[in-house]
């Protein structure tokens, strides 16, 4: 979602200002940057009249500033930027002026929005890319008729678009898959004609354009859960209602700004190239979305720990395995306080049994009992070894077939909490670490995670099976 060859050239402007500059946009160092000149009167008046505007409508100190500006090829464009990055006064024979460079967050092409409150999406379009070769249901490219006008010397073609697949996650918010064609036109070879794929979604309450990207973000997490190639944001279109002489118009933008996802990931592909192929999904597609986007409400922490280490490529090896394994300790005690197993339950009974005993011992005073039964009330739950023990026997029909390091859930777990203890202390040495041992313990540790998430949206143990092709 950026472009990085070239530049725009034009003037720039402030909202409430009538002074204009001259300037350029360019992509350098993975940022957008504006680079403006003037006359420093120039630039002090602008600050002024920011400074005042900034007093009455606080909105503005706490989002992002506006520039507006008129391309070199007379094209509205609107950036929103923090905060200038430098400002200096350069000397010429004649005359001096002043350079102040600003880091551009967000770029509308084609729209000026004069403030932050404008912008309100009626819904947006997504192109991801590997999202085309996904979805394989020819019917969503519709048909093209293509014939020679009868009287003129040119071609007519006709475009019927095909069926759209629309799902609502919940009564605020839907989300569309529909395919564009893209037409190249040769009188002398055939006519080529290949679809674009996009996602259309759509908040009818949050209409902000944070909250259009938090959407975007999630249902491309999604993709880079189930695609093995990489998933990145090739280009986002935002709609806008607006009323022009009494009537209301739908405009659009296309939106830039630098994410956060790099094109380097760290996945499990233990089954390439799609984990879910599309046929799977298109059987419980609603149930499936639904549950994804309610997932990081759910399971917060399990959720970002596991994108995290997929779009984190440059953490230490010894940060990973610590993350992944507290992730996996959460999701398990999460889905164990809902429904307890029979280890934990017989293990709660015998602390009850023991506690009560101490309230008919004569040889302890009063406060001595308590401190005991308190001591034995926090053992109710599952140590760290234990709940990796209990979540190896979750997925005991799929583990030992999926991975050859795994071995018995008793090895798996003593390992995994020999190494968080070793990590956790402050004197280790890392020298001694077995890093190879340890990289396929994370990924072992991703192997799981990947199966709860695979629970967590809607999907058995025998459809898993069926997933990972071991029926």
């Amino acid at each position: 979602m950026k472009f990085n060859e070239g530049s725009v050239k034009g003037e720039w402007w402030f909202p409430n200002s009538n002074i204009h500059f001259q300037g350029e946009l360019i992509f350098s160092d993975n940022m957008y940057i504006l680079t403006l000149f003037g006359s420093g009167e120039s630039f002090t008046i602008v600050d002024r009249t920011i400074n005042q505007s900034s007093t009455i409508n606080t909105k503005l100190e706490e989002s992002e500033k506006i520039i507006l500006g008129k391309t070199t090829d007379k094209k509205d464009i609107t950036l929103l930027y923090s905060l200038p990055l430098s400002s200096r006064t350069i000397n010429r024979d004649h005359y001096i002026f002043v350079e102040r460079i600003f880091r551009i967050d967000y770029i509308f092409f084609e729209i000026h929005f004069k403030n932050y409150n404008e912008i309100q999406f009626e819904y947006v379009l997504i192109e991801y890319s590997n999202f085309n070769d996904w979805i394989w249901d020819s019917d969503f490219n519709g048909r093209t008729l293509a014939y020679k006008h009868e009287s003129e010397p040119k071609y007519i073609l006709e475009y019927y678009f095909g069926k759209n697949k629309s799902i609502m996650i919940h009564d605020k918010v839907s989300i569309e898959f529909f395919s564009y064609p893209i037409i190249e036109i040769n009188l002398i070879d055939k006519n080529k004609i290949s679809y674009v794929k996009y996602i259309k979604i759509t908040s009818k309450e949050d209409r902000t354009l944070q909250n259009y990207i938090k959407l975007k973000n999630i249902f491309q997490d999604f993709l880079n859960f189930i695609i093995s190639n990489e998933i990145q944001t090739l280009k986002m279109i935002g709609y806008i209602r607006s009323e022009v002489h009494g009537h209301s118009l739908l405009r659009k933008t296309e939106i830039l700004y630098i994410s956060t996802i790099s094109s380097n990931m760290n996945k499990v592909k233990v089954i390439s190239p799609y984990l879910i192929n599309y046929n799977i999904f298109a059987e419980k597609s609603r149930e499936i979305l639904i549950n994804w986007f309610n997932l990081r409400n759910k399971l917060p922490a399990v959720y970002d720990i596991y994108f995290g280490i997929m779009y984190n490529t440059d953490l230490y090896l010894s940060n990973q395995f610590l993350m992944l394994a507290e992730a996996t300790a959460i999701y398990t005690e999460t889905i164990i306080s809902n429904n307890p197993s029979k280890g934990l339950q017989d293990k709660i009974f015998r602390i009850n049994t023991i506690c009560n005993k101490l309230d008919d011992c004569c040889i302890l005073n009063v406060d001595d009992r308590e401190w005991i039964k308190k001591i034995l009330q926090d053992k109710k739950s599952l140590s760290f070894k234990e709940k990796m023990s209990e979540i190896c026997e979750n997925y005991s029909d799929l583990l030992p077939s999926l991975s050859s390091t795994i071995g018995s859930k008793d090895e798996f777990s003593l390992k995994l909490t020999k190494y968080r203890n070793r990590l956790t202390h402050g004197n280790i040495n890392y020298d001694d670490l077995d890093y190879q041992d340890l990289f396929w313990k994370c990924k072992d540790l991703q192997l799981i995670l990947q199966l709860c998430i695979l629970s967590e949206i809607g999907f058995t143990i025998k459809e898993l099976k069926s997933i990972f092709q071991l029926v």
